[in-house]
């Protein structure tokens, strides 16, 4: 989800359309991009893990990494060597001889389609930061995307008058939000049965 949030909606090319001219990864696609975020995340914890703890500080977890920007940039720059390099392989390479151009369509054949249609979106060119932003972006999604955070990115751009109630179905038992423009809501709460009511004008 943190993918498909940066690529649909913080990338300066990104668009919102019902036809858009540069197709979005497909489901299976954006699955396979963000096996890089997880084999990295997992990597940073196992190592750090493996040593006790960035200076034997103990053990860090999804939340240590989470409320420091320093290891937040930690993995988001491993991330960015393994994609650069994956992303590198679906560019085709200028004045080579034939023996190289054999030996890049090969790796080229190897790269992936998810790769590929990633590329459509972002540079891997070291001199061009756009790679670095959308790791960076993607990993900050990861971590503070909430329903919180949600329901403010669609009050900021949500037009008339209404009132919503945002939920997500994994945590659906535990977790709401409410928020309303222009009009009020009314919330009733129902502790012994289990139930939340609520309605705007």
């Amino acid at each position: 989800l943190s993918l498909r949030y940066v690529i649909c909606l913080t990338l300066s090319n990104s668009k919102v359309e019902a036809d858009p001219a540069v197709p979005y990864p497909t489901h299976a696609q954006y699955e396979e991009i963000a096996k890089y975020f997880e084999s990295a995340l997992q990597d940073v914890l196992d190592s750090s893990n493996s040593n006790g703890g960035e200076g034997g500080g103990g053990l860090i977890t999804l939340e240590d990494i989470s409320s420091n920007s320093d290891r937040r940039a930690w993995l988001a720059s491993i991330v960015a060597d393994r994609l650069r390099v994956q992303l590198d392989a679906t560019q085709p390479i200028e004045n080579t001889t034939n023996l190289l151009d054999a030996s890049f369509r090969r790796k080229q054949r190897g790269a992936s389609s998810a790769m590929a249609t990633l590329a459509k979106f972002v540079s891997s060119d070291a001199e061009d930061d756009e790679l670095a932003l959308f790791i960076r972006a993607t990993v900050d999604a990861f971590f503070d995307n909430d329903l919180l955070h949600s329901t403010r990115i669609f009050l900021e751009d949500a037009k008339g008058s209404f009132g919503i109630m945002v939920s997500s179905s994994i945590d659906a038992h535990r977790q709401v939000c409410f928020a309303a423009r222009g009009q009020t809501m009314s919330i009733a709460f129902y502790p012994r049965k289990g139930l939340i009511c609520y309605g705007s004008e």
